[in-house]
């Protein structure tokens, strides 16, 4: 089988991450973005901010679609996928190229919050960039956690390595 117990091979992975993708690319999840983005107070602290990205992306895309593959639709859940997602992308193409492709829609979700000055760059698939040069690895790290089930940070989305 694809799954089990929590344990993806590399096409159940890439279903996922497909999944999520439809997910985060979809209207629905955009005006959820815009309004969050809205709603901070300038003094809002990044760490706060991306706990709100982590908590939105889980309950709008992310804990449905992982409980679907056997995790728990939670931070341990979401720690989980994560770092069955990572080992498969080491070792898989196909599964670090759409990995990376919802992380960089992800962030670029967050124009304001991350300095990303080009929106396009969720269709394109090119490097995010944050003020004309690519997002620094920390920040970018941090929020892209939220969008696959991360591990580092606030534990999240996959990080792209």
């Amino acid at each position: 089988t694809s799954v089990a117990s929590g344990r993806l091979t590399a096409d159940a992975a890439m279903a996922l991450l497909d999944e999520l993708w439809r997910g985060y690319s979809g209207e629905a999840f955009a005006l959820a973005c815009r309004q969050l983005e809205e709603s901070w107070a300038p003094e809002r602290p990044r760490g706060d901010r991306i706990d709100d990205i982590d908590t939105l992306c889980l309950n709008m895309v992310l804990g449905a679609a992982i409980e679907r593959y056997g995790f728990s639709w939670d931070a341990p859940g979401m720690k989980s996928v994560n770092v069955a997602v990572l080992a498969l992308a080491q070792e898989h193409a196909e599964v670090m190229e759409r990995q990376r492709r919802i992380q960089k829609l992800i962030f670029s979700m967050f124009p304001g919050c991350f300095g990303i000055s080009d929106r396009s760059e969720r269709e394109g698939g090119k490097a995010v960039r944050v003020l004309g040069r690519e997002a620094d690895a920390q920040s970018q790290a941090k929020v892209l956690e939220s969008a696959t089930g991360g591990q580092a940070g606030h534990g999240t989305t996959v990080m792209e390595r």
